[in-house]
């Protein structure tokens, strides 16, 4: 199965959250594909260098590492849209 992780996804892992129970069993332990959207990588990699610019680089390896980026088009844009309005 492919699993896309959000930008906010990827910060309640590595800020070691409880609400990221089920997202850090699928990156350390899970044999699923993992995907992130180019906008997400955006979102987060930018964040990083603001906030965090010595943590940014080790940040954007381990992502690349686990994942792999995709582009998204205007359905798959949409459904994301629906998806985050209803939840």
């Amino acid at each position: 199965m492919t699993v896309l992780i959000d930008s906010n996804g990827w910060f309640q892992y590595f800020l070691g959250s409880k609400k990221a129970a089920e997202i850090r069993r699928i990156i350390e332990n899970s044999n699923e594909k993992i995907v992130l959207s180019l906008i997400n990588f955006i979102e987060i990699y930018s964040t990083y260098l603001r906030d965090s610019p010595n943590e940014a680089e080790e940040k954007l390896v381990f992502i690349r590492n686990r994942s792999e980026l995709k582009d998204i088009n205007y359905i798959v844009a949409s459904l994301a849209v629906k998806l985050k309005g209803e939840h």
